[in-house]
């Protein structure tokens, strides 16, 4: 007996776990993944995986200090590279880029071809690492820690001041 298609049960499956695509080509990074989001370091910078069974492919959050006009310098010169599928946005806590594909499969190539255009952009526009906090650009204090960020519902590492920051803006 064939198995009929119950479009409300399989889209949560769907939407609730990671591609296993961009799981394979995140394993040579140390990433936690969570049902459709992950979060791990690449090359010394915090990166968050968001990945929307709605959309051409994941967004890439990069948490790095950067001024407003450097990211919006990012966002230019990633844009400017004409990648297809590719685009790059600016959040509170650093850069995004969305990396998309015609296929799943055609992700992890994709991927490998795209990071380090975004790797050496974000040197060359100075971005900090992750040893200092993405919110206010100081290094991190004993009371650093990784939150939750609700409006964008990933995890960020913030010095005592940055949480501070949050609190006070966020929970009001």
């Amino acid at each position: 007996m064939r198995r009929r298609y119950n479009y409300k049960r399989d889209l949560i499956i769907s939407v609730e776990k990671m591609n296993k695509h961009i799981v394979k080509a995140l394993s040579d990074y140390k990433f936690d993944f969570e049902k459709n989001y992950g979060y791990g370091i690449i090359n010394g910078y915090e990166v968050n995986v968001y990945n929307s069974p709605f959309d051409v492919g994941p967004i890439f959050y990069f948490s790095t200090y950067l001024s407003e006009s450097k990211k919006n310098e990012f966002v230019l010169k990633i844009n400017q590279k004409k990648l297809a599928f590719v685009y790059g946005y600016t959040f509170e806590f650093g850069v995004a880029v969305k990396i998309g594909a015609y296929t799943s499969l055609g992700f992890e190539k994709k991927f490998c071809n795209v990071l380090p255009i975004i790797l050496d952009i974000l040197q060359e526009l100075g971005a900090l690492k992750n040893n200092v906090c993405p919110q206010t650009g100081i290094a991190f204090d004993d009371y650093a820690r990784v939150v939750v960020i609700p409006q964008y519902k990933i995890k960020v590492k913030l010095s005592s001041n940055g949480i501070k920051y949050i609190n006070e803006n966020y929970n009001n």
